[in-house]
């Protein structure tokens, strides 16, 4: 449905950018599913939520966000790296995903 892609603003700041593929920006269901994220997040203020800074659209009419980029790495390629996590460690993991949730 989209992409994320990393961009360097001309001041130097990174942020991640998340756009929807064209096929899916065609559907007025999607974009608006698309926008209604970008306010969700937007209004909801935690450490461990992604910060939207814009919401607007490319030329041709894809809509993107510019979020916060953050570092670190997926589960899964976590998984591969070292394994399947421990008890301890999945619950370190958890319980701030929980609190978020």
């Amino acid at each position: 449905m989209g992409s994320v892609y990393v961009a360097t603003h001309t001041i130097g700041r990174r942020d991640a950018i998340k756009i929807l593929h064209p096929e899916a920006a065609q559907d007025p269901l999607i974009r608006e599913r698309f926008r209604r994220e970008a306010e969700a997040v937007n209004r909801f203020v935690h450490p461990g939520v992604v910060e939207i800074r814009d919401i607007d659209q490319t030329e041709d009419g894809c809509p993107f966000l510019v979020m916060e980029l953050l570092d670190g790495q997926s589960l899964s390629d976590r998984v591969r790296e070292r394994g399947y996590p421990s008890l301890p460690e999945v619950l370190h993991i958890a319980t701030p995903l929980l609190e978020v949730l």
